[in-house]
Formats: structure tokens, C-alpha cells, sequence
């Protein structure tokens, strides 16, 4: 979505909505108000994304700290099976209020801990909740843009307030941690949950629930397993999820505990590379519609990808506008083979599929239990500028598996 690092671990369970099946029609005012919604929530998440690695590092040596963030993305799987359920008791209004209300005391309790139990615990419930909230939020979005004929405007206009929040974010974080004082961001989030709950509240009390179909995961499972293209995008998108949750907890323990940098010059940074989904996306999207399709444009992201993290070992030390633009770089390959794996699922699938994109869906989750494991037993092994290479090399591995996919132009 919205190309967004840790904004995908926001974006993840999008589609994960169960079959909604009647009509609803709703003024635009809704729409405007739920994006300014989404602004909130995606700001509250993305303040904590990359300080949550530099603030568990506290508590930990830093190579257990990916450990901290599987156990959330598991805790995240488990919670899913039972979230129809909890729709079909409480209805999404409810869901989403029970849920925003518990994130904001796991948020206080991130914040106050004094121990590491206490932050570890507080820090995978905060994560799981998350989740719980990002599937809640598209339901109604879902719901309220069943007109077909505004349905991209109005999500389009959806994921660009996400967008926004994840380019401040850093910068609004840099002015909080001036004196690495981590527990900071955990406490300004969980106050930036007050206003989010008090709209979405307003905006969305009587809305009225469908009916909510289970996801059949073994069934879809065999499905999937016979159409290698699906197959194939599927695992593509799972390389970029574990990237991401790799990134999340590599790059501000190097950055800041490595090289030294202020989070100010960090938040910089962040803010400038996840500027280019901005000018990535719709440009892209346009191209792989009329033009080339996907494929050679999810190959350029990959290589892209590969190319930026091989540069890292090279630059001299903590040079604010080397990293800025080396990250850019990588943003605008990650931007590529994010919207191309959407892009190319999407067109093979309908809203018949809706247990496929479900499954989809839980790449994220997946990618941040894998992900965090290879970070751990990597950083424990070798030393963080070969870490960059190794996902380097990945990223060109990642190239190559393209190659089989049956390109839609």
C-alpha cells in the first residue's frame, strides 16, 4: 500500500475481509473522514516502527531482538482464525473499538515497563492488535465503497493518508528522541489513538455488518498449489514481507547504534526514501496496465533492490545525504516489485477468491515471523554490513525466480 515498509505491516490483512454481500452506499464525507482515520492509525503505527528494534535493544542483546518481533507476526496467525468469529459476536463497530481501546493501554504498558517481560509482552500484544485493527479498517472500507464506480477513487484517496502519515512519521519521531528516550514513541502513539478512536467512533456507529463467510486455508492451500503463476507471485510477495520486516529492525540498530547517527538525520532519511512510492506507484501502475505488464517491471524492482543494499557496505560511514539517497533508491525498487505483486495477484484473481486473497494476505504476518528469525541468526553470525549483502543477493536471487511467471502483456 502505499509502499510503506512497515506501512504493509499496516496494510497486510487488506482483503482479508470475508465476502460482504449486500450493498451500501455512503456520502463521501465518510470516506474523507475514515482516510484522516487512516492518517491517524498509520501515524501511530509508523511512529514506533523503527524505534520498536532500538527500544527492545534495551532490554536484549540486539540479536534477539528479531525473535521479539516473530513472536508478534505469530501471535498475529493465531489471532486470525478466530477474528470471523469475533465479527459474527461483536460486529465491526464493536471490534474496532474493543481493539483500539486495548492497543492503547498495551501502547501505555510498552511505554511504562520496567522489565523485560513486561516490555516483550506488552510490545507482541501492541503488535498483534495492530492487525486486528488494519482487518476491521477494510472492512469498512469495503463495505462503504461497494459502488464500483468510486471504489478506486475513494481507496486511492485511502492509502495516500497512509502514505502521508509514513513520510512524517520519521521526522516527528526525530524531534521526540532527541535524547533516545525510546519509550517516547510508544507513549505519543498510543495518545495519537484518543482522536483516531473518537473519529472512527463518530463516523462509523450504526454501521451495519454482512455476512461473514470462514476462511477455508487447507482447501485454498491445494488451490493455490495448482496455478504456478499464483504460486509463484505469492512467494515473490513473501520475499519482499520478510525484506521489510528485516529492514524494520536492521536499519536503526545500524544507522543509530552503529554509526552513530542522531534520529533526527535518521527520521531525515526515512522520510526522503519513502517519498518515492509517491512518485513510483501510479506511474508504474499505468505502465504495467498498457504497456509491458508486470514482469519486467517487477525484475527491475527486485534488481533495483539488490543494487541499493550492495552499495551500503561502501558508504563512508554516517553521511546523511549518501544514505538518503541510496535509500531512495531502494524505496523506488521496493515501490516496483510492491505494486507489481499486487498489480499481477489482483488480475489473476476475482472477488470469488476471496480465500486466496486471504491467504495473500498472510504473507505479511509470515514475512515477520521469517524474516526477524534470519535477522537474528544472521546478526549472531556475521557482521550488519554483510547482513546487507546477503539480502542483496537475495534480491537478485529473487530476479532470476521471476523469470518463469506468465506476464499479463
Amino acid at each position: 500500500m502505499a509502499g510503506r515498509g512497515m506501512l504493509k505491516v499496516v496494510f497486510e490483512l487488506k482483503n482479508l475481509v470475508p465476502f460482504i454481500r449486500h450493498q451500501h452506499k455512503a456520502p463521501i464525507s465518510i470516506f474523507k473522514k475514515l482516510s484522516v482515520a487512516n492518517l491517524l492509525f498509520t501515524l501511530q503505527v509508523a511512529l514506533p516502527a523503527y524505534a520498536g528494534s532500538l527500544y527492545l535493544a534495551q532490554f536484549m542483546p540486539e540479536e534477539r531482538v528479531g525473535l521479539i518481533f516473530m513472536g508478534g507476526a505469530l501471535l498475529t496467525l493465531l489471532i486470525f482464525p478466530l477474528l470471523s468469529n469475533a465479527l459474527t459476536r461483536w460486529g465491526n463497530y464493536r471490534l474496532t473499538i474493543y481493539a483500539t481501546t486495548f492497543l492503547i493501554f498495551a501502547l501505555l504498558g510498552v511505554a511504562l515497563a520496567q522489565s523485560t517481560t513486561s516490555a516483550v509482552l506488552w510490545f507482541i500484544i501492541s503488535y498483534a492488535l495492530t492487525y486486528v485493527i488494519v482487518f476491521t479498517l477494510d472492512i469498512f472500507m469495503e463495505q462503504y465503497t461497494e459502488d464500483e464506480r468510486i471504489t478506486g477513487a475513494t481507496r486511492a484517496f485511502f492509502l495516500s493518508a497512509g502514505i502521508v502519515a509514513f513520510i512524517i512519521a520519521p521526522l516527528i519521531a526525530g524531534l521526540i528522541l532527541t535524547d533516545y528516550e525510546y519509550w517516547r514513541v510508544f507513549l505519543v502513539s498510543a495518545l495519537v489513538l484518543i482522536p483516531f478512536t473518537y473519529l472512527i467512533g463518530t463516523t462509523t456507529n450504526g454501521f451495519v455488518d454482512a455476512t461473514y463467510t470462514q476462511v477455508r486455508i487447507t482447501r485454498t492451500l491445494a488451490t493455490i498449489a495448482r496455478s504456478p503463476n499464483i504460486r509463484l507471485i505469492m512467494l515473490l510477495h513473501l520475499v519482499l514481507r520478510v525484506t521489510f520486516s528485516w529492514n524494520a529492525i536492521v536499519f536503526p540498530l545500524y544507522l543509530i547504534n552503529q554509526l552513530g547517527m542522531s534520529w533526527s538525520e535518521f527520521g531525515t532519511i526515512m522520510a526522503i526514501a519513502f517519498s518515492a512510492y509517491l512518485f513510483v506507484f501510479y506511474p508504474a501502475g499505468r505502465i504495467a496496465d498498457s504497456i509491458l505488464g508486470e514482469k519486467e517491471l517487477l525484475i527491475s524492482g527486485f534488481l533495483i533492490m539488490g543494487f541499493a543494499l550492495m552499495l551500503v557496505p561502501l558508504l563512508p560511514g554516517a553521511v546523511v545525504a549518501l544514505w538518503a539517497l541510496v535509500l531512495f533508491v531502494y524505496r523506488i525498487g521496493a515501490a516496483l516489485v510492491e505494486g507489481m505483486t499486487e498489480s499481477y495477484f489482483f488480475k489473476q484473481v476475482d472477488g470469488g477468491n476471496q480465500n486466496v486473497i486471504a491467504v495473500f494476505r498472510m504473507m505479511g504476518p509470515l514475512g515477520y515471523i521469517i524474516g526477524p528469525g534470519i535477522a537474528s541468526l544472521l546478526l549472531a553470525t556475521i557482521s550488519f554490513t554483510a547482513t546487507f549483502m546477503v539480502f542483496g543477493l537475495i534480491m537478485a536471487i529473487a530476479a532470476m525466480a521471476t523469470l518463469p511467471l506468465v506476464d499479463t502483456k
